[in-house]
């Protein structure tokens, strides 16, 4: 299990500059740490579940990290930080400039 090392190493090394110059390892407004988050999980479970990595590659199940999706009853926009469906035929696009394209190869 590599997620929560990868979480702690993100999080271990100031990136983000205030207006003051100061270097910090978390900004209270993004969302970065729960995108490297959701990436972890998933990159664990890709590493532990041989069947899981058989379906993704099959394109059976397609993730999506920090997915943008509609409330259903006030159609309010949400986003999701870790989402799992099963797959179409085509591509799952990726959001934010994150996301796992299935079937991965």
């Amino acid at each position: 299990m590599d997620g929560p090392q990868l979480l702690a190493r993100s999080l271990s090394l100031p990136f983000v500059e205030d207006r003051r110059g100061n270097l910090w390892q978390y900004h209270p407004r993004s969302d970065h740490h729960s995108k490297v988050a959701c990436w972890g999980i998933l990159f664990d479970l890709l590493q532990e579940c041989p069947l899981l990595v058989e379906h993704v590659r099959a394109g059976r199940v397609a993730f999506g990290i920090n997915h943008e999706m509609r409330d259903f009853k006030n159609n309010r926009k949400k986003k999701l930080d870790l989402g799992r469906r099963l797959a179409e035929r085509e591509e799952m696009p990726s959001y934010d400039g994150v996301g796992c394209r299935c079937p991965m190869g």
